[in-house]
């Protein structure tokens, strides 16, 4: 202890004379020194003196030692350098790590996707080959391939001499449709923002081609009729009831329609003679998918192999043991039939329909257990593309044009407030949970693509789905379908314009808005007409032309608890707040101005007359219902309730449109816009007994079909015309315009004036080739704005 002390005194001394720096320096010149050259420095052990001086807080950096720095920066600093950065062991590294990891990750995921998803194909048939129109439908079994191609006609002084291009091909060896078994789970975050999450707890990983024939089928429209005149001018009257999904039901010898038990909204008792149906030639494919054994099958199944054969050994001829065996394996496996219907439905376009049985016994893991049934209930198609092929389209995308590389939900919902933009996503994240959206959330999400190839594929069914575009060589389409039937076409062309001009043959086209609507800009505010007149004399001494003044409180307007300014979902004139609105729109019609309205599918509860309508539908049952059968409510914000129209319910929607009639008459307005159309929940009861999340993303398009009926009946199909926010596949038959929803006031991609481009260019790809936003965008930043 004497000695320490001592040496401690000196090294105080030393500090008192020199800088510390130069001390250390000093110090570590006399060990080098003391040292022979010839032996390494080592450490010995510590002495109890030196840990006890520590303990008590002695001998530290302040007297001259070499120790770790106080500061926690700066240790941690000195840890990596030492430690991570320079270890004894090179390979052990941190930058060596990473860069094996980046090197060996694709070539996992690649044997990950190999073994778990792939699967294989089985089929005793050989080479079939039949032409549907000019499309041609074969089978090459030497590369285990079905192949779509078509014929291009226009361009051929011969037949034998056109052009025949690959519309579609499914991925060699590998099968083209699985199905798959798990729950749906379904995140109502807030009103108008949906997650939902597909989970696969079985998926079959073979698929047999037993038989391609050509038959008869029924084309069944489930009460829509697809037009064939939707492009030219003259419409009938009842044509505007049509569109919607299209399902090819084959009809047996015997003329009856046979299907799957799920049924497609048909069965046999279908007559020809409906104005629904009719008969077309379509090539029937028909095979078994059959669930493989996992890991823990196989040591079941062989455990009791194993016990069985010794038990026939003893007991019975070996022959027939090894017969019962092989179907006792065989029948424990879990197996459903399918059918895919392909049809010719124009020059460019082939529909199919895929059919399964979606309830099966499952797989049979020991020969006395009683098999539980399962629900297939989702769907996963695929087919090849080329590696560079690139994919855009799928409605109105804000994020990015180009969809490579991403899975895509189609589901209709609120866009969200920042989209991943900071600080307001994060702000809007902290005051309601999901309200700030995601890269892929939009109100107009419609199930069609269209590749760099001018490949092109679309979905009839408005279920929720996913287009998985993340591999290489492969697209995948997730559809979710409990009903056991899946409904689409496939188009083929030349260049993306002709992909466009075929799949507008099928979701119609917008047609060209009136004259009046292009002289100039069309001006939304609110505030009554002392408010108006200012505005529109300020904007026309600044030499604006001004097409027209959309005035979204023409029904009134409340504030709520919370200070926000709200208009009242009542859709009759307000006129204690437009008390001249007539003579307002006779003054701005003689200057070629006209007034545009507002309307919604909410009603808004209030005790005084603005509630009138929202008592009458509650009364009369044209409200969603809840689970318990009460009406659907829904809440903003603290007293402001009000619940959603239920359009499967045909006395409401005959209602409905008479009161957005009676607004037209009673306006005299030459506009208006039809908001949302994209809230319904899928907790929901529906009066049809459809499935919410069947019906979701054709909320929109049924919306919008009433809109345009609503609008002839006033007079105003030539020279009115009305814009919406949400879409879906055959929107552009209804709409007049399209917009593309609430963005914020700023120039980025996320949530601002470029993510709205991005949503005009993306939804023109898919159908929506007439499209608006809102110059100023919507949503401010509090103190820059």
């Amino acid at each position: 202890k004497k000695n320490a002390h001592n040496t401690y005194n000196t090294h105080v001394n030393i500090n008192h004379i020199m800088p510390p720096s130069t001390a250390r320096r000093r110090r570590k010149l006399e060990e080098e020194e003391s040292t022979p050259p010839s032996t390494p420095p080592r450490r010995g052990p510590r002495s109890s003196t030196a840990k006890e001086e520590r303990g008590k807080g002695g001998g530290n950096t302040k007297l001259g030692q070499i120790g770790p720095p106080k500061s926690p920066i700066k240790r941690a600093i000195k840890l990596v350098r030492t430690q991570l950065y320079r270890p004894k062991i090179p390979i052990f590294s941190s930058a060596f790590v990473l860069a094996i990891i980046f090197i060996i990750a694709p070539y996992v995921d690649k044997t990950y996707h190999k073994i778990s998803e792939e699967g294989r194909v089985a089929s005793d048939l050989g080479d079939v080959r039949f032409d549907v129109g000019k499309f041609t439908v074969q089978w090459q079994n030497t590369e285990q391939t079905l192949k779509i191609t078509h014929k291009r006609a226009k361009f051929c002084f011969r037949q034998r001499l056109c052009p025949i291009t690959e519309t579609w091909s499914s991925i060699s060896k590998r099968p083209f449709l699985t199905l798959a078994s798990g729950p749906i789970k379904v995140h109502q975050l807030i009103h108008g923002h949906f997650r939902i999450q597909v989970l696969d707890k079985l998926r079959t990983t073979v698929q047999t081609i037993d038989s391609m024939e050509r038959k008869t089928c029924e084309v069944h429209y489930d009460g829509r009729v697809e037009r064939k005149t939707r492009t030219t001018d003259v419409e009938e009257e009842d044509k505007d009831d049509g569109g919607g999904g299209v399902a090819l039901i084959e009809v047996d010898s015997s003329g009856s329609s046979s299907s799957s038990s799920s049924g497609s909204g048909n069965n046999g008792n279908s007559q020809n003679s409906n104005s629904n149906v009719e008969l077309v030639e379509c090539i029937v494919i028909k095979g078994t998918v059959v669930k493989e054994d996992a890991w823990i099958d196989h040591f079941v199944n062989t455990f009791y192999e194993r016990r069985s054969k010794m038990y026939h050994a003893l007991f019975s001829d070996d022959q027939e043991s090894e017969i019962e065996l092989a179907k006792q394996k065989a029948n424990a496996k879990l197996r459903a039939s399918y059918s895919v219907a392909l049809a010719s439905r124009s020059d460019d376009r082939i529909g199919f329909t895929i059919i399964w049985d979606e309830i099966v016994p499952g797989v049979q893991r020991s020969p006395r257990r009683n098999r539980r049934m399962v629900n297939l209930n989702h769907l996963i198609l695929t087919h090849a593309v080329e590696k560079r092929e690139r994919v855009y389209g799928l409605g109105e995308q804000y994020t990015s044009i180009e969809h490579t590389g991403r899975r895509v939900p189609i589901i209709t919902g609120e866009q969200g407030v920042g989209r991943g933009k900071q600080p307001i996503s994060a702000t809007a994240e902290l005051l309601f949970k999901g309200s700030s959206g995601d890269w892929w959330t939009t109100y107009s999400a419609i199930p069609h693509y269209v590749t760099s190839k001018a490949r092109s594929f679309f979905l009839t069914n408005y279920t929720y789905s996913e287009f998985d575009f993340t591999e290489e060589n492969a697209i995948s389409v997730h559809v979710v379908a409990p009903t056991g039937i899946v409904c689409g076409q496939i188009i083929a062309a030349i260049d993306i314009p002709g992909v466009l001009q075929a799949y507008t043959e099928y979701s119609g086209r917008i047609k060209p808005l009136p004259e009046w609507a292009m002289r100039g800009v069309i001006v939304g505010m609110t505030g009554g007409p002392s408010k108006v007149r200012r505005i529109e004399k300020q904007l026309t001494d600044g030499g604006v032309k001004i097409a027209g003044f959309w005035l979204q409180d023409w029904s009134g307007f409340r504030n709520t608890s919370i200070g926000i300014e709200r208009v009242w979902w009542n859709w009759k004139l307000d006129e204690d707040l437009y008390t001249d609105w007539h003579a307002l729109r006779e003054e701005f019609e003689k200057k070629g101005t006209h007034l545009a309205t507002y309307v919604n599918p909410f009603l808004m509860d209030s005790k005084d007359h603005h509630g009138d309508l929202y008592r009458f539908a509650l009364e009369n049952g044209y409200f969603i219902k809840n689970k318990k059968g009460e009406g659907y409510g829904f809440v903003s914000e603290p007293g402001v309730t009000f619940s959603l129209l239920d359009l499967t319910n045909p006395e409401c929607v005959r209602w409905i449109e008479n009161v957005i009639v009676d607004m037209l008459v009673a306006t005299k307005a030459k506009a208006f816009m039809a908001d949302f159309g994209e809230y319904l929940p899928f907790d929901a009861t529906l009066k049809s007994g459809e499935l919410p999340i069947l019906t979701h993303n054709r909320y929109p398009e049924d919306w919008a079909r009433i809109q345009k009926r609503a609008l002839r009946r006033a007079g105003l199909e030539k020279t009115g015309f009305f814009w919406t926010r949400s879409a879906s596949l055959l929107t552009p038959s209804f709409t007049s315009v399209q917009w593309v929803g609430d963005q914020l006031v700023s120039w980025d991609n996320r949530d601002g004036i470029k993510s709205a481009l991005n949503g005009i260019l993306t939804g023109g790809l898919s159908g929506l080739t007439l499209s608006h936003s809102d110059i100023g965008g919507d949503t401010a930043t509090p103190g820059r704005h």
